[in-house]
């Protein structure tokens, strides 16, 4: 699983616009990527929540780590859209952070958890 986020997160942060197939990979993968990263921190918040006093499995750890590791270092080109219809505001479409930004409510209540 985590070399398929590796894979992802290698075709979705193109930086050279002026490749038009890498940057139509970029777009078709990058809603993919935000899509699959959604779900694994809100099933994550939802397994740490709903296990008291249990650990979560280190698997899930794992995969949680590397995802926010990847995000980290992650830079996706400003003309790549996340979703279909945009939801960031205007002035934060241009940055090539703004995968944090649409990730920020999720990345907020992963703060909140024990592990």
């Amino acid at each position: 699983a985590l070399q398929c986020y590796s894979e992802l997160f290698s075709l979705s942060c193109t930086e050279e616009s002026s490749d038009t197939w890498k940057m139509q990979l970029a777009q078709q993968a990058a809603p993919l990527l935000m899509d699959r990263i959604s779900n694994v921190l809100r099933c994550f918040i939802e397994k740490e929540s709903s296990s008291g006093r249990l650990p979560v499995s280190r698997d899930k750890l794992t995969e949680v780590i590397f995802v926010l590791k990847q995000l980290k270092k992650a830079t996706i080109h400003h003309s790549v859209e996340l979703v279909q219809k945009e939801t960031l505001p205007a002035n934060y479409s241009n940055s090539t952070k703004k995968h944090l930004l649409y990730l920020f409510p999720l990345l907020c209540e992963c703060i909140t958890t024990r592990e």
